[in-house]
């Protein structure tokens, strides 16, 4: 609109300076050339100003034509702000509900079989707290593999030493940095197996401490650093001058899509129960939702759980269909999750029920991410 005011503004100046030439040349005598060259003069002012008449009324034709698009891009904002809130309400409520994304067509009937299927088989498939013990080399400098562990293990604890102590070994996996976790019926088997390869000179055995559990506080002013937060909830809270002195590391902070940031920090399990308990605390200028955080980490080139996309040697996998093939240029309409399919492939080895594989690999309905929630669940101490 400036720039229309800016083109309207010289116009007039030129329409003032050309109607003071022709009434300078009209003034003038004794020149009859000039005389001449009026009426063209006067012809050119002529339809230079009814040019300018139907410039302006374009420029206000315009100006009607922007403030509609004005108003409809407000609306717009505040239907984004409208569907932004109902979101973070969703979130922080805990309701948010993920679906397979329908692209080949699925009936809504198909989407409830779906969802009646995730959550039955995060029911049948509860992982257990397992009782592990992790083997290791005494020496990190040693050079050795998993195999190798475990064999050094079985030359330090025969198994008359583990019918005598009443050990059972119910599993064992060999793992990265040449360790073995071996997974034990009981947590005081666990401490046996331990004190058995106590004095062992090659390997060692430890029992994994869990970790203390975090909480995701959300909805905090972006002003407020967050090494202030826990100061702000044990002055601004009731019933918190209990919990002063205990843990509450506030990791990192994170800005969120509606002008606010969280914060997840590490706590100990009492202030952790307290904290779920409450739901929401006082944090500055607001009352702030506060979740149990549990990340279950995804690779974003094969989909595999466990570790990141930059230190994946995994080929690509398609998180819509499955396919070899990056998931933005996928343009098959069916869905596959290629985590529940290579699942399958082990069940059908074991002549076991398959699970289903009809939804994304991102989805948080999936039957293998469940089941990892629960294995990454169970690595935090609650109390």
């Amino acid at each position: 609109m400036e720039s229309f005011e800016k083109v309207n503004s010289i116009i007039m100046q030129n329409l003032e300076t050309l109607n003071s030439y022709v009434k300078t040349i009209r003034n003038k005598h004794g020149n009859t050339r000039l005389a001449t060259e009026l009426p063209t003069i006067e012809k050119y002012a002529s339809v230079l100003d009814g040019n300018y008449c139907k410039f302006q009324l374009r420029i206000n034709s315009l100006k009607m034509y922007v403030e509609v698009l004005e108003k409809a891009a407000l609306e717009k904002d505040q239907e984004i702000m409208r569907l932004k809130a109902q979101k973070f309400d969703e979130y922080i409520s805990g309701s948010r509900v993920t679906q397979p994304l329908l692209r080949s067509g699925i009936t809504k009937q198909r989407e409830r079989s779906y969802a009646q299927a995730a959550m039955a088989s995060a029911k049948t498939s509860d992982i257990k707290t397992n009782h592990v013990v992790i083997l290791a080399p005494r020496n990190a400098d040693m050079p050795t593999y998993s195999d190798t562990t475990f064999k050094l293990f079985k030359t330090s604890v025969n198994h008359e030493m583990l019918k005598d102590s009443k050990i059972s070994i119910q599993n064992k996996k060999m793992s990265t940095k040449a360790r073995v976790v071996l997974t034990c019926a009981s947590q005081e088997q666990c401490e046996a197996l331990c004190e058995a390869v106590s004095d062992d000179k090659w390997i060692k055995a430890v029992i994994p401490k869990k970790k203390d559990p975090q909480v995701q506080i959300l909805g905090i002013d972006e002003s407020i650093p967050k090494d202030d937060v826990f100061k702000l909830i044990l002055a601004q809270n009731k019933d918190m001058e209990e919990f002063a002195q205990c843990k509450f590391e506030a990791n990192f902070e994170k800005m969120d899509r509606i002008g606010t940031k969280f914060v997840v920090a590490e706590v100990e399990p009492k202030l952790f129960k307290k904290l779920i308990e409450i739901g929401k605390v006082c944090v500055g200028y607001s009352s702030c939702p506060v979740k149990s955080r549990i990340r279950v980490v995804r690779c974003f080139k094969c989909n595999r759980f466990g570790h990141l996309k930059k230190n994946c040697r995994n080929e690509t996998s398609c998180t819509s269909c499955g396919g070899n093939h990056d998931a933005k240029v996928c343009k098959n309409p069916v869905l596959k999750c290629s985590n529940c399919d290579w699942i399958n492939t082990k069940r059908v080895q074991r002549k076991q029920e398959k699970v289903n594989s009809e939804h994304r690999a991102d989805d948080y309905g999936c039957p293998q991410y469940l089941r990892m929630y629960k294995i990454v669940e169970n690595q935090y101490n609650f109390g």
